[in-house]
């Protein structure tokens, strides 16, 4: 994760005060990562420790997203986020920003078509 390699993981807390994420995520980015020798895994798994953040159970995965071409940490942060309703920071922009902007508007749109995407 870029913000643990430029050592401003605190900046997550000062402009998101709590950080939501799947346990795909975790496992992704610091699981895998230790095991893997990322010196960037560390760092983030001692300030999780730190924050006391946990990874959040991800709701169910549509079919729409099952069947776009994203990893699955990608595919359970797209719902989380619809799901609550928030924000979402992800460094696959170019994989997936159509299907985020697509998300984007469905938000912004009724309740139904927001439904119709993510069910």
């Amino acid at each position: 994760m870029v913000l643990a390699k430029l050592n401003l993981l605190h900046l997550l807390k000062q402009l998101y005060g709590t950080v939501l994420f799947t346990e795909s995520v975790y496992r992704e980015v610091v699981d895998n990562g230790m095991r893997q020798g990322y010196p960037d895994a560390v760092p983030l798994f001692h300030y999780f420790q730190q924050e006391g953040w946990q990874p959040t159970p991800a709701p169910p995965l549509s079919l729409s997203i099952l069947t776009a071409p994203l990893d699955r940490g990608e595919q359970e942060s797209i719902m989380l986020a619809a799901d609550r309703g928030g924000r979402l920071l992800i460094d696959e922009i170019v994989i997936i920003y159509s299907f985020v902007a697509e998300i984007h508007i469905f938000k912004h749109s009724t309740r139904r078509k927001l439904e119709c995407l993510t069910n």
